[in-house]
């Protein structure tokens, strides 16, 4: 007695197997060039992005289009750390004792909203945040400017 099973679909062979093993090698094999390549390029845009960079901000250029459609822009964002030769301990311990700042602190402290509280800081005249003299030598804020593409 034959099953349903046994009805709708012919019995596997190694080959058929082998076959099949072989696309999935090849797939792979194929994905394994793409990450290559893609590795490659994205080690020169990195260099050409440095580049450009200093390019933009010595131009004093925000942004611009390009007939391919795409607008590169600076792209800046403030974070804020741990000064550098500070133990992240000593910085925790005055966000703690704080009024606005205990909140950024539970056993360590947050760096999404540390980050996010040092960019509502008031600004000096480099449009820099001022650190709180209580944090001062203790937390730094750092500007990260990369440059991005969208479409235009």
């Amino acid at each position: 007695m034959t099953t349903d099973q046994e009805q709708l679909s012919p019995p596997l062979t190694y080959g058929d197997i082998t076959e099949a093993a072989t696309a999935f090698g090849e797939q792979v094999m194929g994905i394994k060039e793409l990450d290559r390549q893609l590795a490659i390029a994205k080690g020169k845009a990195e260099k050409t992005e440095e580049v450009l960079k200093g390019m933009m901000e010595e131009g004093c250029v925000k942004s611009l289009k390009l007939d391919m459609g795409l607008t590169i822009y600076l792209h800046r964002q403030i974070w804020g750390g741990v000064a550098e030769g500070q133990d992240k301990s000593a910085l925790i311990e005055q966000l703690k004792i704080d009024d606005d700042t205990n909140f950024l602190i539970t056993e360590g402290y947050n760096a999404n909203k540390l980050a996010a509280w040092v960019r509502e800081l008031p600004r000096d005249e480099e449009d820099l945040p001022v650190i709180p003299v209580i944090l001062s030598g203790l937390l730094v804020s750092t500007e990260k400017v990369s440059v991005r593409a969208r479409k235009s």
